[in-house]
C-alpha cells in the first residue's frame, strides 16, 4: 500500500483548503450530522422520557399489574441497553474493519423505528407485547448511538478546527427537535376528541416512527465516511473482531490519558444521565405541580439549543477540556444550592433553566474531546467503550440518589450527585489531552485521516507514520 513520505506537505480537498465550496461542503456536512440527533432525540423525548412511561401505567398495565409498574419498566430500559453496551465495542471493532458505520447505523436505526411502529399497535393491556416492542426499540435506539457517535470525525472533514461546534450542533438541533415533536405529539393528544380512543396515541408513536426515519437520510446520504487505511471483506471482519477488541482493551495501557478521561467521564455523565431522569421525580416529591414539570421539561429542550450551540464555540475559544470543567463547577455548586434553596415552582425553573445552560455542551464537548484523543483507524472501537460506560454509569447515580433519599432526604439525594459531579472534576483536572493527542497521533491512519486528525488537535504538520492510499 502507498506510503507518504516524511517532510511532504499534504494537501487534500477538504481539509486544507479554504474555498468557499470548502465552507459550504462543512455547513452541509454539520447539518446532515446533526439531522440525525433530531431523529433520535425525538424517541428519546417522545416515547423514553414522556409517552411510554405515562400510557404503560394507564393503558398497557392491566390493574393487577400496577404494583410491578416500576420494576417492569426498569428492567425494560435497563437489559436492553446493557445488551447493546456490552456488544457495542465488538460491533464497533466489525464496523471499523469493515468500514461499515452508515450501514450499521442505518440497520439498529431500522430496529428503534420498527419497535415505535409496532408499539402503536400493541393492545390494551398487552403490557408483555408493549415492553417487548420499546425494548426492540432500545436496542435500535442505543446502537445507532455507537455508530452516529464514531462519525463526528468523517463529520468534521470539510473544517476539522470545528469538531467541537459540530458535534454541539448535533446536541442542539437535538434538543430543540425533541422539544418541537413532544409539543406537536400533546397537542395532538389534549386536542383531540374523547371519542378517538387510543388512536391520537397510537399516532403518537407512529409519527416518532416516521420522524426519527425523515431525518436519519440526510445523515446516510450526506456525511461521507473517510476512506480507510485497510477495509476487509465482512467475514475476514467478523473473523478479527474478538482479537481487535482484546488488542483494543489492552492498549488503554498505552493510552494512559484516554482511560483516565473515560473514568472522569464515567462519573460525571452518571450525575448528568441522573439530573436528567430524575429530576421530574425529584420535583414532584419537593411539591412541584405536574404541569410545571412538563414546562420545566420544555424549557430546557428549547433553552439547550442556543446553549449548546454557545458552548461549542466556547469550546472553540478556550478549549474542550476547561469548558467541561467550568460546566462541572456549575452542577456541583448547582446541586447543592438546589438542596439547600429549591421550594417552590420559580426554583425548580431556575434549576431547570441553569441545568439546560450546561448540559447539551457537557455532552457535546466529551464527545468532540474523546474523539480528539482515539487513534482515528478505530473510532467505532473505541466509541464502543465510550458509549458503553454512557450506559453503565445509569445504576450509580440513581442508586445514589435513591438510598441518600430513603436514609435521609430528598434535598440530601439530590446534593448527593454533587459527589459524581467533583468526582469527575477532580479525575478530568489530571487529565493531558496533548499527551492523549500525542499517543493517538503516532498510530497509523490514512493520508486524510492524517490530516483530518491534525486539524482537530490544531496542528498543521504531517502525523506519522501514515499508511493507505491517498483518495
Amino acid at each position: 500500500m502507498p506510503t507518504v513520505p516524511p517532510n511532504v506537505p499534504l494537501s487534500l480537498p477538504g481539509l486544507k483548503e479554504k474555498r468557499p465550496r470548502q465552507i459550504g461542503r462543512s455547513v452541509v456536512s454539520t447539518l446532515a450530522f446533526s439531522s440525525y440527533d433530531v431523529g433520535n432525540s425525538g424517541y428519546a423525548t417522545s416515547i423514553m422520557s414522556t409517552l411510554f412511561p405515562i400510557y404503560y401505567s394507564s393503558y398497557f398495565l392491566p390493574e393487577s399489574m400496577d404494583r410491578y409498574d416500576q420494576l417492569t419498566l426498569g428492567l425494560a430500559n435497563s437489559l436492553p441497553a446493557i445488551v447493546v453496551s456490552i456488544s457495542a465495542p465488538f460491533l464497533g471493532a466489525l464496523a471499523d474493519n469493515s468500514r461499515s458505520r452508515k450501514p450499521f447505523l442505518a440497520f439498529f436505526c431500522a430496529i428503534g423505528v420498527l419497535g415505535c411502529l409496532a408499539l402503536a399497535a400493541v393492545p390494551a393491556d398487552w403490557w408483555w407485547l408493549a415492553l417487548l416492542c420499546y425494548m426492540v426499540s432500545i436496542v435500535g435506539f442505543s446502537g445507532s448511538n455507537v455508530f452516529y457517535d464514531s462519525l463526528l470525525p468523517s463529520a468534521s472533514r470539510y473544517c476539522p478546527s470545528m469538531v467541537d461546534v459540530v458535534s454541539s450542533s448535533g446536541y442542539a438541533f437535538g434538543y430543540v427537535g425533541g422539544g418541537v415533536l413532544l409539543v406537536i405529539q400533546i397537542v395532538m393528544i389534549f386536542a383531540s376528541p374523547s371519542s378517538l380512543g387510543s388512536i391520537p396515541m397510537r399516532l403518537a408513536f407512529a409519527s416518532t416512527a416516521v420522524w426519527w426515519s425523515a431525518f436519519t437520510l440526510p445523515t446516510l446520504l450526506f456525511v461521507r465516511e473517510l476512506p480507510p487505511a485497510n477495509s476487509l471483506p465482512i467475514g475476514q471482519a467478523l473473523a478479527r473482531v474478538p482479537r481487535d477488541v482484546y488488542e483494543t482493551v489492552k492498549s488503554f495501557g498505552h493510552y494512559r490519558q484516554l482511560a483516565l478521561f473515560l473514568a472522569s467521564y464515567w462519573l460525571y455523565i452518571d450525575g448528568v444521565d441522573t439530573t436528567i431522569r430524575l429530576a421530574a421525580s425529584m420535583g414532584a416529591e419537593l411539591g412541584i405541580s405536574d404541569l410545571n414539570l412538563m414546562l420545566a421539561l420544555l424549557m430546557v429542550q428549547f433553552c439547550a439549543f442556543p446553549a449548546a450551540l454557545g458552548y461549542g464555540v466556547l469550546g472553540k475559544l478556550i478549549g474542550p477540556k476547561p469548558a467541561i470543567m467550568i460546566a462541572l463547577v456549575i452542577f456541583t455548586v448547582g446541586s447543592v444550592v438546589a438542596a439547600i434553596f429549591m421550594s417552590n415552582a420559580l426554583h425548580f425553573f431556575m434549576l431547570s433553566f441553569v441545568t439546560a445552560l450546561v448540559m447539551g455542551g457537557t455532552q457535546a464537548l466529551s464527545r468532540s474531546l474523546f474523539a480528539r484523543m482515539i487513534p482515528p483507524e478505530r473510532e467505532t472501537q473505541f466509541f464502543g467503550f465510550f458509549n458503553m460506560l454512557g450506559k453503565f454509569s445509569v445504576f450509580m447515580g440513581p442508586i445514589l440518589v435513591g438510598v441518600t433519599s430513603t436514609v435521609l432526604n430528598v434535598r440530601w439525594g439530590l446534593a448527593s450527585l454533587s459527589l459524581l459531579f467533583f468526582g469527575g472534576l477532580v479525575l478530568l483536572i489530571l487529565v493531558s489531552p496533548k499527551k492523549a493527542m500525542k499517543a493517538a497521533r503516532a498510530a497509523p491512519k490514512s493520508v486524510e485521516q492524517a490530516e483530518l486528525f491534525n486539524g482537530m488537535v490544531g496542528s498543521d504538520e504531517p502525523s506519522y507514520p501514515v499508511t493507505g492510499a491517498d483518495v
